[in-house]
């Protein structure tokens, strides 16, 4: 398996209408990627990579609002058009690829209890 097959089920909702973009992006960038040994190491593959797409971190507390506009992101399709929610990605869209990451782990990538 690569890292891009956790990408083939995009998430049901988004944040923000530059979400789905950024989603694709980061599966373009992780195509053909084996994925991480442990769960560390794919929580900052994900991190890192969604920086690299966005030039915006995750790191620290995200108000609801946070948005970054990516102009490369834009289609012209309605007010948000553009705009990327960090909310969405730290608690909802990066949750769902170590969701789908764990699933598809070998038990000897978690850490022991």
């Amino acid at each position: 398996m690569s890292l891009d097959e956790l990408f083939a089920r995009p998430p049901l909702r988004w944040g923000l209408r530059g979400d789905p973009h950024v989603w694709e992006a980061m599966r373009d960038r992780l195509r053909g990627q084996e994925p991480p040994g442990n769960q560390f190491a794919a929580r900052t593959l994900f991190e890192r990579t969604f920086t690299e797409v966005t030039g915006a971190s995750l790191d620290g507390p995200v108000a609801e609002s946070a948005s970054v506009y990516l102009p490369q992101f834009r289609v012209g399709s309605g007010m948000s058009d553009g705009h990327v929610s960090l909310h969405f990605w730290k608690f909802t869209g990066l949750p769902i690829l170590l969701d789908r990451w764990a699933a598809s782990a070998a038990p000897s990538a978690w850490p022991e209890p």
